[in-house]
């Protein structure tokens, strides 16, 4: 995983070191010149070179961004190292060399890279001190200023100091990858819980406007409910006087209109809907072939089944809405030939209603949204999305539950439980 934060930062560290570089050695480089000047020696002119190239890298890594520097910095400080040593044998300031090399190893390199250059950086003095000693290129300008045994004393100081120099950075830079591997799984969390609470908010966003769609539909339910009593009650008097079918055809019409009318107004949170009302739920099923003969084809069997004496506090028309709405959704999921069965049962203090079916089923991000106001998974114009979410709502107000249970492929179980009324 790229880490922006991680790279910015050494992409800053960078160029603090490329400018260091191009001062630096800008500097030691006049110094050697005119040191050149004074006294020619290889070891002068060496050093000088070594000193212009860091300058160069640094001015390239400035001005290109040259992405080698680091490379090239570790190469030199190697040169120069090696350089001293040839010169003048091992120097306690070699530490210094030694720390910033390792430092820009760890920090710009790759991991394969690490532990070659401090090998190479423990192993540069003790091979010059093999060759030195030995004298196998003859004698050493560095022999002549110290006996052998002072020689490999030191030899044996710079590279303990190395290796002390090397686990300790190692320690460090150990730690700070542990913490910025921290830092990236804290990162990686945060990306999570941030999306996670952007879905949360969208999904509250779209509740809150199914609430208000769902209270405009309550209020326009309950005024066209109130003219459709009117009309009613007016077509009912009128019958009384002048009877027709015409009439009775009005007030049927009406009398269905209502109920449609009542379960949008199901919806406002504070509906004055009846709670006196009881219907016998064995009596509504019984009813149901009738109901849905002309709606069920023959392929599609209805099997009935219903205990007698089974009222519930929900009224016989809102009852027998919520079971054909049942038996109309589960012959829908059935494509060829099937069968629908609707169970009451009693048990104990409780009346239970079951409507099965052995269609396609449903998946499970339809039924997370099954109960939802105007959720509907039929094309345009054959269904509402108001028949379940408005079931619910009856249910619930009278105290009962309804449950769904479907597998794809096997079919859909609706349970409804509601309390047993005396």
């Amino acid at each position: 995983m790229s880490f922006p934060l991680a790279d910015s930062l050494r992409t800053k560290m960078r160029r603090v070191l490329d400018r260091a570089a191009l001062v630096g050695a800008s500097a030691a480089t006049v110094n050697q010149i005119v040191a050149i000047s004074h006294d020619p020696s290889a070891r002068s002119i060496v050093t000088a070179a070594i000193a212009f190239g860091l300058a160069v890298s640094g001015l390239l890594g400035l001005l290109g961004r040259a992405p080698w520097t680091p490379v090239a910095y570790i190469v030199l400080a190697l040169s120069a190292n090696v350089a001293y040593l040839a010169s003048f044998g091992p120097w306690f300031g070699m530490g210094v060399v030694y720390v910033a090399t390792i430092t820009v190893a760890f920090v710009f390199m790759s991991r394969r890279w690490w532990w070659r250059i401090a090998f190479a950086l423990v192993a540069t003095p003790f091979t010059l001190g093999l060759v030195f000693a030995t004298g196998a290129f003859g004698a050493s300008p560095a022999l002549e200023l110290l006996d052998v045994s002072a020689w490999r004393r030191s030899s044996f100081a710079a590279i303990t100091a190395a290796i002390g120099i090397v686990a300790i950075v190692s320690y460090a830079v150990r730690h700070l990858v542990n913490a910025r591997r921290e830092i990236e799984a804290t990162f990686a969390r945060e990306l999570v819980e941030r999306a996670e609470r952007d879905l949360v908010e969208v999904e509250i966003s779209r509740a809150r406007r199914t609430d208000q769609i769902a209270e405009l539909a309550a209020e326009v339910g309950a005024e066209i409910g109130a003219a459709l009593a009117i009309i009613e009650t007016r077509a009912r008097a009128l019958a009384a006087e002048l009877p027709s079918e015409a009439l009775d055809d009005v007030i049927s019409v009406s009398q269905s209109a209502r109920s449609t009318m009542r379960s949008l107004a199901a919806f406002a949170p504070h509906a004055d809907l009846p709670t006196d009302e009881r219907g016998n739920a064995g009596d509504v099923v019984r009813s149901l072939p009738k109901l849905v003969r002309r709606t069920l084809p023959a392929r599609v069997a209805l099997e009935i089944r219903a205990d007698d004496d089974a009222w519930v506090g929900i009224g016989a028309n809102d009852l027998t809405r919520i079971c054909a709405n049942l038996v109309l959704n589960a012959n829908d999921a059935i494509a060829d030939e099937g069968t629908i069965a609707v169970r009451v049962t009693r048990e104990h203090e409780r009346v239970v209603i079951d409507v099965q079916d052995d269609g396609a089923g449903m998946p499970r991000d339809v039924l997370s949204h099954l109960f939802q106001p105007f959720f509907t998974t039929k094309p345009i114009g054959r269904g509402t999305g108001l028949g379940l979410a408005t079931a619910r709502i009856l249910v619930e107000r009278a105290e009962g539950t309804i449950e769904v249970k479907s597998d794809v492929g096997r079919g859909t179980r609706f349970t409804i439980c509601l309390p047993l009324v005396a």
